[in-house]
């Protein structure tokens, strides 16, 4: 039925669910939907306040009477919810032109009254963040001036946080995060997320001693300061430096910022289980896991990145010894996979040696690679199976890259690939593809070896190989993807499935096919 109101067919507790993520503005609109609706909102276990300043300029008399609103606002809003019952997730969220003005509105003061209502107290989970609202000219000013990511937004202490019930806390933008003070502890916090904040290795130290049932750090565009809060410096020293999360099994590190540690980061968790990592490919290198501390790894996800032409060969392989324990590995290379290949046997021992991945049975692989002269992603790729010796599972996703179109922009590619479907179609042959249908034979197709990888053995395709799933783009009939399909086809003794996708959706890619 057209006009059918499935919402209100849902039961209470489903509906509360949903206005638990609902922001405050929304959630108290639903009250004028019906009577029913009237309470569910203060009834949802959540207050999340989220506001936003459009002005681009204001007076600090202005800015104190935005703050005062705001967070007379909050504690309303915390008391209607009380009112309805147990408030349980409180969300504090503001977005500005400038961080100035989140820093005289989002003031250390206004923030330690609101978590000190008595209602704030039993808080589960806790969201506070800021962000300044990005347009040109403050992305050039910040950039220029004094660099973003650095910008002041706003003061908070894990002293002033509810400690006695919280187990989910995310903090956005804090650039002057202090660690809790001795004796405090969150002894039900289980995920923290940092996210743009900026605090001491020392004080990330105190973070997990005082909580000792932490689960999940999540750790993204995070970075230490030059200057430890209480003065001593570890920009630097060049020795190692060491965190112990004696908890944590899940660990996420996105788009971090080492610069300032000069002799990198050992990290010692010896229940971690999965790993996520996103960051520069010639810095991954200084993060390094205790060895044999991470026994119980189950999954890793890369995703490395490049933005200069610094080296990334040695990082790239002296950063997954790391994880030869894991069974499950998913790397992600926003680069060609030639720049991680490994030619000679003296270069191979150094960097691979007999640190293979004996535990490795699912792995996972996308990049991109060069057609012309694909030799050296091959070597790549022959690197990679002899590392795996017992993978069952092996997904690859390659797309070809063109060593012109890296250097225009995305119109420009969108325009070359225009242009190539228009030539497919105006130069198509009738014996590709004919009118009534019949594609063009490939068996007779002669698809040429790859000599490099025919050259080798390798012990997974010997005995362990058992499923196989190639996607990359088929520009012809004998590009590297159809090479590496009769490949596997020919060498993987044991296996039971292969799974070939050639396309991109793209017109020019399948026109005439």
């Amino acid at each position: 039925m057209a006009g059918a109101d499935r919402l209100s067919a849902l039961p209470d507790e489903v509906l509360r669910r949903v206005l638990y993520f609902a922001p405050a503005k929304e959630g108290a609109s639903t009250a004028v939907l019906s009577r029913r609706w009237r309470s569910l909102w203060r009834t949802s276990g959540a207050v999340n306040l989220s506001s936003c300043f459009y002005h681009n300029y204001f007076s600090n008399s202005d800015a104190s009477a935005i703050s005062d609103a705001f967070f007379r606002g909050a504690a309303a809003a915390l008391a209607a919810a009380h009112a309805g019952g147990p408030v349980r997730r409180f969300t504090l969220h503001m977005e500005a032109y400038s961080s100035y003005y989140i820093t005289q509105v989002l003031t250390r003061e206004r923030i330690q009254a609101v978590l000190s209502e008595p209602v704030v107290k039993h808080i589960e989970e806790l969201r506070i963040g800021a962000a300044e609202i990005q347009t040109p000219d403050t992305y050039w000013r910040h950039t220029r001036l004094y660099g973003y990511d650095t910008a002041e937004m706003y003061k908070l202490s894990f002293g002033d946080l509810p400690s006695e019930a919280l187990r989910v806390l995310h903090i956005v933008n804090c650039r002057h995060l202090e660690p809790p003070p001795s004796g405090v502890t969150f002894p039900r916090l289980a995920h923290l997320r940092l996210q743009g904040c900026i605090i001491s290795l020392l004080g990330l130290q105190q973070v997990m001693d005082a909580a000792p049932q932490l689960a999940t750090l999540h750790l993204e565009s995070f970075s230490f300061p030059r200057y430890h809060l209480g003065g001593s410096d570890i920009g630097l020293s060049s020795s190692c430096y060491h965190l112990l999360c004696p908890t944590v099994n899940t660990l996420v590190l996105e788009d971090c910022n080492w610069a300032e540690l000069k002799g990198g980061l050992e990290l010692e968790a010896p229940k971690l289980q999965y790993f996520v990592y996103k960051g520069l490919a010639p810095h991954c290198h200084r993060l390094s896991l205790k060895p044999h501390a991470c026994t119980n790894l189950v999954q890793v996800d890369l995703h490395l990145t490049v933005e200069t032409y610094e080296p990334i060969c040695i990082p790239f392989w002296k950063f997954l010894q790391n994880f030869n324990t894991t069974k499950v590995l998913k790397l992600k290379l926003d680069f060609t996979i030639d720049l991680i290949a490994v030619a000679d046997e003296k270069g191979q021992d150094e960097l691979l040696g007999n640190n293979l991945f004996f535990h490795l049975e699912h792995l996972e692989l996308e990049g991109q690679y060069y057609e012309l002269g694909c030799e050296t992603g091959a070597v790549a790729l022959a690197n990679i199976l002899h590392w795996c010796p017992v993978a069952r599972n092996l997904h690859l996703k390659l797309k070809q890259m063109s060593r012109t179109s890296s250097y225009l922009s995305s119109t420009e590619v969108a325009q070359l690939d225009f242009d190539k479907s228009i030539d497919h179609f105006r130069l198509r042959k009738r014996s590709m593809i004919s009118m009534s249908g019949d594609y063009y034979d490939y068996k007779k197709c002669d698809v040429s070896d790859v000599p490099i990888l025919n050259k080798h053995s390798f012990s997974c395709l010997q005995s362990h190989l058992r499923r196989v799933s190639l996607k990359f783009w088929m520009e012809h009939k004998n590009c590297f993807g159809i090479k590496l399909v009769k490949f596997f086809a020919d060498n993987a003794m044991v296996l039971e499935e292969m799974f070939i996708d050639d396309g991109s959706q793209k017109m020019c890619h399948h026109v005439n096919r």
